[in-house]
């Protein structure tokens, strides 16, 4: 049977990022992808101008409704009002009710964002407990291993750290800037090798196919150092098919 996948994410309007390319993403995995929105956002590559949080009672709603119908354990959630913090201690608690998987992309600033957002106690809440994995990248580790009072050397010390202090599995994407992943567990820290794109310009909505990817390997039952690289694998593959639909924007894989 095909693996479902429930996905709670921004709804980008160019579909680069967010909603639409996590569903796309799944569907190209062999995931069904059972879709609900958090933020609606106004945005496009070059700017992000706004974002308004979808009511709590909606997400429940539908979180049950799709549940009368398809069997789920796995979520994958991305952008979320990060500073609301009534909003994520509703959301955070109907999520794991119903599932015991949970992959969460720390979105703390929309790439065409100016500002990151710094987690607040709701939101490093919101992002602990077993059954977690979350994927920043390393200016989102820092802020998180800022947010929770520790210091480390390295990206891998700090993500212990952060797998220690949350109880999350933590996966760290370096981007362009090494060839690799970590997986930080309490106890370990591991390395993916992976592929490196050159890239002549910003790519919109990197980081939420990687975590959607990785969620959809949970959702499959592979193990997750198989699934981050099956996840980064298939990355590599979109970087190889970009577009560009304006002369300052970032691309867009198609």
């Amino acid at each position: 049977m095909t693996p479902t996948l429930l996905v709670l994410a921004g709804l980008d309007p160019t579909g680069g990022a967010g909603l639409i390319a996590d569903a796309a993403t799944a569907r190209a995995l062999g995931c069904y992808p059972l879709t609900i929105p958090t933020t609606l956002t106004v945005q496009n590559s070059l700017r992000f101008a706004s974002a308004a949080p979808v009511d709590p009672s909606y997400i429940a709603a539908a979180i049950d409704t799709l549940a009368a119908e398809f069997t789920f354990d796995t979520a994958k959630i991305g952008l979320v009002p990060a500073a609301d913090g009534a909003w994520l201690d509703t959301v955070g608690p109907v999520v794991r009710q119903r599932c015991r998987h949970i992959v969460i992309d720390p979105v703390l600033k929309a790439t065409a964002a100016a500002d990151a957002v710094g987690p607040n106690d709701a939101f490093l809440r919101f992002l602990s407990g077993p059954g977690t994995v979350i994927t920043p990248n390393t200016r989102e580790l820092g802020l998180i291993a800022d947010a929770l009072g520790l210091a480390a050397d390295t990206p891998a010390a700090m993500a212990r750290a952060v797998a220690i202090a949350t109880g999350a599995t933590v996966v760290v994407t370096f981007e362009a800037e090494k060839a690799l992943i970590l997986i930080a567990g309490p106890d370990r820290v591991t390395e993916i090798p992976v592929t490196l794109v050159p890239l002549e310009r910003p790519v919109h909505g990197t980081g939420c196919r990687f975590s959607t990817a990785l969620a959809c390997g949970v959702a499959a039952g592979m193990p997750l150092p198989d699934a981050v690289k099956r996840a980064a694998d298939h990355l590599t593959l979109l970087l190889g098919r970009l577009e560009r639909f304006h002369p300052d924007g970032q691309s867009y894989p198609v």
